[in-house]
């Protein structure tokens, strides 16, 4: 294994590291408001969340992967972070000042009130400002600060709750949406400095660059459509075809697989993405990736069962219906998240090519699994949630087969073989 193989896999442990134990801290605040809020007021505050996610896809306008993208591959990539900087505070401007003005047809589309808008607008840009500073961290290779990064994020979300719990009390919904808006803003302080101060000194801005970078954004961001239908649409779809006892079911199933495979391939792809965007030897990479899923498939289908029968099991075997027959479904259709999710970084750092690749596997995964959706869940019920997912991503996996063909044809040798 040669030099750069063995600071990848050092930095993807110091990650991973750092994210499970980060994914440990920041799952208390969640469970603990849950516990202490009650379903009701616990429903309602996760409503801001919800809403805030489809607000800070805009404002981010996908520089969050723009800077790594452009910026991995310089030894200084000043100019790339400067940029993205420009470029996120303009889409976040024009975000709330739409926001602010067009509060009433927001208030009526999305049936929410006006403090779910506001504290979705403060969480969104929170939000914003840490995954921006992040991600240049990632440019910087400075995964060492990134991975410490995520552990004092999800050591501030308990205090954060506390503090809310006790400014606001246990039965408002502004506890849980400002313990995440303070966890973020405190853990991305420290960071302000480094990309914006003495150690990353700003530049100036190129025309060409600035134009590429806005185009590159422009359809990362469109590229969140399919993230949206699978992830925000089908619990919709959950809670209009089936019981409010099924979506429960639902929600604890997904929990314990398709989030833990989001998880898990985002450690990997926080480390992996940076190396592709910087890789002269994409085909090279695609190829190792594919080999190492061959057989990679198994222990990954086999973990995501033992996750599921630990995490439902705390839950509550019988509350939550532990059935051999979902827990298959749905580590099935984490594995398969998991192998398009890393594959698709590959694809992703090809450039403007890649993402609008990206786009069109997204939007037609995303379409899958809406109509997948409607055609299995009332005859399934919460397993035809799973079929849907596996559907879905086995439509994203067939496309970019047969994509990557295209994008990388001048490659000597062929991608896909046969």
């Amino acid at each position: 294994m040669g030099g750069g193989g063995i600071r990848f896999l050092k930095n993807l442990s110091w990650i991973g590291l750092c994210f499970g134990i980060s994914k440990v801290f920041s799952s208390l605040a969640p469970i603990a408001a849950a516990k202490i809020m009650g379903p009701e007021v616990f429903g309602e505050a996760s409503l801001v969340l919800t809403t805030a996610q489809l607000f800070y896809i805009v404002m981010l306008f996908g520089m969050n992967v723009a800077v790594v993208r452009y910026g991995a591959g310089r030894a200084d990539p000043t100019r790339e972070i400067t940029t993205s900087v420009l470029i996120t505070l303009a889409a976040s401007v024009y975000t709330t000042v739409v926001i602010v003005l067009g509060r009433q047809a927001i208030m009526y589309w999305a049936h929410i009130n006006a403090e779910t808008i506001r504290y979705g607008l403060l969480f969104a840009l929170a939000f914003t400002f840490y995954t921006l500073l992040t991600s240049a961290l990632q440019a910087l290779h400075r995964f060492k600060e990134r991975g410490v990064a995520e552990v004092a994020l999800s050591l501030l979300m308990v205090p954060g709750l506390v503090f809310g719990i006790l400014l606001f009390g246990k039965h408002d919904t502004r506890g849980l949406p400002f313990a995440y808006i303070m966890a973020y803003i405190v853990a991305s302080l420290p960071w302000v400095w480094m990309i914006l101060g003495r150690r990353t000194r700003l530049s100036t801005v190129e025309r060409p660059q600035l134009l590429e970078m806005v185009k590159y954004g422009g359809l990362a961001c469109s590229g969140n459509i399919g993230f949206i239908l699978i992830y925000s649409i089908q619990p919709l779809q959950v809670n209009a075809y089936l019981t409010a006892t099924d979506v429960g079911v639902f929600r604890a199933y997904s929990m314990a697989s398709i989030g833990m495979a989001a998880y898990f391939t985002t450690v990997f792809n926080t480390v992996f993405f940076p190396k592709a965007s910087a890789s002269t030897d994409r085909v090279g990479l695609w190829k190792t990736l594919l080999r190492v899923w061959s057989w990679g498939w198994i222990p990954a289908f086999l973990g995501f069962i033992v996750l599921e029968l630990v995490l439902i099991s705390l839950m509550g075997r019988e509350k939550y219906r532990l059935d051999p027959m979902l827990v298959c479904l749905f580590a099935g259709a984490s594995t398969l998240v998991s192998f398009q999710g890393s594959m698709a970084q590959i694809v992703n750092a090809a450039g403007v090519r890649g993402v609008g690749v990206g786009i069109v596997i997204s939007s037609l995964s995303g379409v899958a699994c809406f109509l997948s959706s409607a055609w299995f869940l009332p005859r399934f019920g919460v397993a035809g949630s799973a079929w849907a997912v596996v559907v879905a991503y086995g439509v994203a996996l067939v496309g970019m087969l047969v994509a990557v063909r295209w994008l990388f044809k001048e490659a000597d040798e062929p991608i896909v073989e046969g």
